[in-house]
């Protein structure tokens, strides 16, 4: 920590001799602006891991709000499935929903570990704002599913909510679940892991702005995914 705090200082030393017009240009001096711009940009970081870091492993202290967990991606957090046996997780939960035809609709970065239960209506809302319409069916895995959530869907324009319920199921639940329509829908919401997959890996997450098109393409059947 010791060592650290000294490079910050040397650091800060560096932006102000730059800033004063007082430090020699040796190459570049565009290669010299951008060594500075990320001195600015990873200075303060570095002071906000310390300070943290002091009252944490000095002091004891293993709750300490505002902690800085990656100096490349400050904006991750510390994600928890909510199984025992999971590890901690690192990075932002991002809830994605797919219409007809594969096409990513809509999209939310969410904050923390926000339940899934949380983003069910939000992903409806924001498809019937995309399209101009609610979806005729929607569907999600079990963790998206409430009593509450079904009948504001169905509010919300959506003529069939599949979504399985949680836990031990009543006969009536249970028929309700195994009708064709039903299990369909479930197996189509399976195909987005693949859709998942291909944005994390292929395409690593960035967005397409091709509005007009996701329009043109989803027709009244549209259904819409919350994952």
């Amino acid at each position: 920590m010791a060592l650290t705090q000294r490079v910050v200082r040397e650091s800060g030393k560096v932006i102000q001799r730059w800033q004063k017009g007082k430090l020699p240009v040796v190459g570049s001096w565009v290669s010299v602006e951008t060594h500075i711009a990320r001195l600015r940009h990873f200075g303060p970081l570095v002071a906000k891991v310390i300070q943290p870091t002091k009252r944490r492993v000095l002091g004891g202290n293993q709750h300490v709000a505002g902690k800085i967990l990656s100096l490349f991606e400050p904006h991750s957090q510390v994600i928890r499935k909510g199984k025992a046996h999971k590890p901690n997780e690192f990075g932002r939960l991002v809830r994605v929903d797919e219409v007809e035809n594969g096409i990513v609709s809509g999209y939310e970065v969410l904050e923390g570990n926000a339940p899934d239960t949380q983003s069910f209506i939000p992903a409806g809302k924001q498809h019937q704002a995309q399209i101009g319409r609610a979806p005729e069916m929607a569907t999600a895995d079990r963790g998206f599913f409430s009593a509450r959530n079904e009948r504001e869907a169905k509010e919300l324009g959506v003529k069939k909510v599949a979504v399985p319920a949680r836990g031990r199921l009543s006969r009536k639940r249970a028929q309700h679940q195994e009708q064709r329509w039903f299990q369909r829908a479930l197996g189509w919401r399976a195909g987005i892991e693949e859709t998942i997959s291909n944005l994390q890996h292929a395409f690593s997450m960035v967005r397409a702005l091709y509005t007009r098109c996701i329009k043109e393409s989803v027709d009244s059947s549209a259904t819409w995914v919350g994952v």
